[in-house]
């Protein structure tokens, strides 16, 4: 049985995705991941495989947890205007598009 893992997964995965949509997939290296995350290389290479799983998961977060609920308010604004309103300002503060723009 191998050694508990020393980190949270959702949550470096969160981390993840804030510095890819701020720096993009090209201008995040390994290195950066690893400092900002917190974790050891070997670490982020046997969770998630690669920089790409890592992305991969980053970006099925954000379309869960960021795109998603956008969708639905803009979907639910009464009119044109509230809806492009929730499209571009999120009242939650978060991401929003960022990652995928």
């Amino acid at each position: 049985m191998g050694r508990p893992r020393g980190f949270d997964e959702a949550e470096v995965v969160r981390s993840a995705a804030r510095l890819f949509a701020g720096r993009s997939y090209d201008g995040t290296s390994i290195d950066d991941l690893v400092t900002h995350l917190g974790l050891h290389r070997n670490s982020l290479y046997k969770t998630f495989g690669s920089k790409r799983g890592l992305y991969l998961a980053a970006l099925r977060w954000s379309l869960e947890h960021e795109v998603a609920p956008l969708i639905d308010r803009v979907a639910e604004a009464a009119g044109p205007a509230e809806a492009l309103r929730a499209a571009l300002g999120p009242p939650d503060g978060g991401g929003g598009l960022d990652l995928l723009l």
